[in-house]
């Protein structure tokens, strides 16, 4: 009789030990997902910095495009300080598969400060992402106009190649 009762116990806990398992490879998975396109796109200085203007490369290193794409030349000790107005932002409404070049309007430097790019856009499944100038991606849960602070209509800047 005892021992009945430690098998059904037994069976009891291997099916709740499956069950949790199951359930966190499903959302391991479904992470994995969401976050599979927004993975392939990056940016990057293509040249060093100069007041004005500044070339930055793009890669999209997936079979579809991004949208709602904004850049933005951000202080690398403070990211949340720069880039997110209109006049320090460039847009693109989409950018294909592959490695593409975008000018984005730089204001120049101060001494002991470092700038980089970081890149909002949409994604495919029309989920919303922020590429921070440390490379920290994260999912914004707003467009990109708006985390931007961009006015609509946004003027768009245009791929260079």
């Amino acid at each position: 009789m005892n021992m009945d009762i430690i098998l059904d116990f037994l069976s009891s806990a291997s099916t709740i030990v499956a069950l949790i398992t199951l359930t966190v490879d499903v959302r391991e998975r479904h992470r994995n997902e969401r976050f599979s396109q927004a993975q392939n796109v990056a940016c990057w200085l293509t040249a060093s910095l100069t007041a004005g203007r500044q070339e930055v490369t793009i890669s999209n290193d997936n079979q579809v495009p991004i949208y709602e794409v904004s850049l933005s030349l951000d202080d690398v000790q403070s990211p949340d300080s720069y880039g997110k107005t209109e006049e320090w932002c460039s847009f693109v409404e989409s950018v294909p598969p592959g490695t593409h070049h975008i000018n984005v309007p730089f204001g120049g430097g101060g001494m002991c400060h470092h700038y980089g790019p970081s890149i909002s856009f949409k994604d495919a499944k029309g989920l919303y992402w922020h590429r921070d100038v440390s490379g920290k991606l994260i999912q914004i849960h707003e467009e990109t106009r708006k985390f931007r602070k961009l006015s609509l209509p946004t003027q768009e800047t245009g791929l260079i190649d």
